[in-house]
């Protein structure tokens, strides 16, 4: 039988993990998922862990530090570009208007290229939405942008065994994994392929692909039957130029 005592050394004893708890300021499993999806961690352990893979150092440590260096260094390169005016005066003393920093020109096929409209409805944005709040390139992006964005990308469908795209090739596409699930692997000297990790529903591949057009690090296979979403390159550059745009004719 539970003495008096007993009873008040247990409710003491709880009073004390709560007060440790509250003390030491432990975060919440909601707490921690939201931190490692708002900061990026995600993303950087897959590239950092695909480029192990992919060059296989004898001592691993020293490579993880050199990819962490270089990454920040990159992170902070880009940080200083967006930070700079969009636009500069002209050169020329005769022209009144504004002459804007030059970027990579958008490819033209026919006339004027118009990205695609495809609306989506409330549950298909709002899975996207939690996918791409994943990537570093989407957090830095406006609404208007990123409404476009999601009503520019294409459902594309892949049969269990389909290769999505192989290492090396031209880096032109950004995936969504909608459903169903993907592996990712590694050429090995021989030919052959070595499996890195499987990747499930709402993980993403290729913001690099879509930034600077980055060769392929990794394969990309279906695992089983799968829905993606995707944007190509010359899509996501457009929708940038046109914002920029209307924004400096504002």
């Amino acid at each position: 039988m539970m003495t008096g005592t007993g009873s008040r050394d247990e409710s003491q004893g709880q009073q004390n993990v709560q007060q440790f708890q509250q003390q030491s300021q432990i975060p919440s499993k909601e707490q921690l998922d939201n931190y490692i999806t708002q900061s990026g961690v995600n993303y950087i352990i897959k590239e950092m862990v695909t480029k192990l893979c992919l060059n296989q150092p004898r001592n691993p440590v020293p490579f993880m530090i050199e990819f962490l260096q270089d990454y920040y260094t990159e992170q902070e390169r880009k940080r200083s570009i967006s930070s700079l005016p969009l636009e500069k005066p002209s050169n020329n003393p005769h022209n009144g208007r504004r002459g804007a920093i030059s970027c990579e020109t958008v490819p033209k096929t026919e006339g004027v290229y118009l990205p695609p409209a495809l609306p989506k409805d409330e549950e298909t944005r709002k899975r996207l939405e939690t996918a791409l709040k994943k990537t570093v390139m989407f957090t830095q992006m406006s609404e208007e942008e990123q409404s476009r964005m999601f009503d520019a990308m294409v459902e594309v469908y892949h049969r269990a065994g389909d290769i999505i795209f192989r290492q090396g090739d031209e880096g032109d596409k950004f995936y969504v994994i909608d459903s169903g699930e993907c592996d990712v692997m590694v050429t090995n000297e021989d030919g052959s392929y070595s499996h890195v990790l499987t990747s499930y529903p709402l993980e993403c591949f290729g913001e690099l692909a879509l930034i600077y057009g980055s060769p392929r690090a990794a394969t990309l296979k279906a695992r089983v039957d799968c829905k993606l979403w995707t944007i190509d390159r010359q899509t996501f550059r457009k929708i940038k130029m046109d914002y920029i745009t209307r924004r400096n004719d504002t």
